[in-house]
C-alpha cells in the first residue's frame, strides 16, 4: 500500500469518527430526536411509500417518500438507509417537510447519500415564516452513508433540492435519519 492511500483512509476514519462524535454531541446537549423512518417499513422490500401527514410533528411533501434498504441493491439506496428504510426525493424532485402548526424546530444533521451518481450536489434550506433564513450547498455519493451536519435554528420549513451542477439532470437523494430538536 502507498503511504497516499494510507493517508486517504486514515483522513476517511477520521471524518467519520467526527461525524459521530458531533452527532452525538448535539443529540446529549440538546436531546434532539432522529427521524429515522423504520416504523413505515411495510413488511416487504418496497418504494414510493408515502410518509403520512403529521408524521413526527411534520407535513411531508407528496413527492418526499421511502424505500427499504433492499429494494434496490448495489446503490446509493442501499447504501444509505441506516436500518431498513430511508426516505428519498422521489421523481428528481425538491422535497419538503413543515413543522405541524409552523411550530419552529432545529436541524442539527441528516444522512444525505447520492442514490446513482458519483458526484451529486444538492442544496438544504432552512425557511422560516415564508423566508429563507439557511442555505447550504454540498456533494455526496452513492458509496454512503454520509452525514452532515447543520446549525438550521427556528426554522418551520426544511428543503432537500437534488442538483445538476455536474452535468445531466437532478437525481435521487436517500435521506436517513434526520436529527431536530424538538
Amino acid at each position: 500500500m502507498s503511504r497516499g492511500f494510507l493517508a486517504v483512509v486514515l483522513v476517511l476514519f477520521a471524518a467519520a469518527g467526527a461525524a459521530l462524535v458531533g452527532r452525538a454531541k448535539a443529540q446529549e446537549q440538546n436531546k434532539a430526536r432522529t427521524i429515522g423512518f423504520e416504523d413505515l417499513h411495510p413488511g416487504k422490500e418496497a418504494d414510493g411509500i408515502k410518509i403520512p401527514s403529521g408524521y413526527e410533528g411534520f407535513n411531508w411533501s407528496y413527492k418526499f417518500r421511502c424505500i427499504t434498504k433492499g429494494k434496490r441493491p448495489d446503490s446509493g439506496y442501499e447504501a444509505g438507509c441506516i436500518g431498513k428504510v430511508c426516505a428519498y426525493t422521489s421523481s428528481y424532485k425538491d422535497v419538503s417537510m413543515q413543522s405541524v402548526g409552523g411550530k419552529p424546530f432545529d436541524l442539527y444533521g441528516a444522512y444525505i447519500t447520492a442514490a446513482w451518481r458519483q458526484q451529486q450536489d444538492f442544496t438544504v434550506e432552512g425557511w422560516s415564516e415564508g423566508k429563507l433564513v439557511y442555505s447550504e450547498t454540498l456533494i455526496t455519493d452513492p458509496n454512503g452513508p454520509w452525514w452532515f451536519e447543520f446549525e438550521f435554528k427556528d426554522i418551520d420549513t426544511l428543503y432537500f433540492r437534488p442538483g445538476s451542477r455536474f452535468g445531466g439532470k437532478k437525481h435521487h437523494l436517500a435521506i436517513d435519519e434526520i436529527m431536530v430538536y424538538p
